[in-house]
C-alpha cells in the first residue's frame, strides 16, 4: 500500500476500471466482481491517506440503466462518494444514489452541532 505522505499530494482518487482490467488481462463483466478488490483498496487507501472518499469508474454499457444503477449502489456501499459518468442518462441515477437523504443530512447536522457544543464546553473549562 502507498505511504500516506505520497497520497497526500492528492485530494481524492478515482478508479479507471477499463485501464485496470486491461492491464491485468481480466474481463470487466456487468457484475463488476473483477473491480471489487481494487475498489476496496481505493477506499482503504483514501482513508489511510486522509483523502476524501474516491470516485468510482465509468460504466460502459450506457443503455443498460438498471445495471448502471446497481453499479452506483455497489460503489456507494463500498464507500465511494461519486461515480464518473459518460452519458447524460447516467447523471440522474448517480445523483439519486450518491446524494444524502434528508434523514442523513439532519442526523449529520445534529452530530456537528453536538460536537461544536462539546468544544465550547471544553474551551470554557477552567482547567484547560
Amino acid at each position: 500500500m502507498t505511504s500516506p505522505r505520497r497520497i497526500r499530494a492528492f485530494k481524492r482518487l478515482s478508479l479507471g476500471g477499463g485501464d485496470y482490467t486491461r492491464d491485468l488481462g481480466i474481463e470487466w463483466t456487468h457484475d463488476e466482481l473483477a473491480l471489487l478488490p481494487v475498489r476496496s483498496e481505493m477506499v482503504l487507501a483514501s482513508r489511510l491517506g486522509e483523502l476524501e472518499p474516491p470516485i468510482d469508474t465509468v460504466f460502459l454499457h450506457i443503455k443498460e440503466h438498471d445495471a448502471y444503477r446497481e453499479s452506483c449502489i455497489r460503489a456507494h456501499g463500498l464507500g465511494f462518494q461519486g461515480k464518473l459518468c459518460i452519458h447524460p442518462d447516467q447523471v440522474d441515477p448517480t445523483n439519486d444514489v450518491f446524494t444524502p437523504t434528508d434523514e442523513v443530512v439532519t442526523w449529520s447536522r445534529k452530530i456537528v452541532a453536538e460536537f461544536e457544543k462539546a468544544e465550547r464546553k471544553t474551551e470554557s473549562h477552567p482547567f484547560k
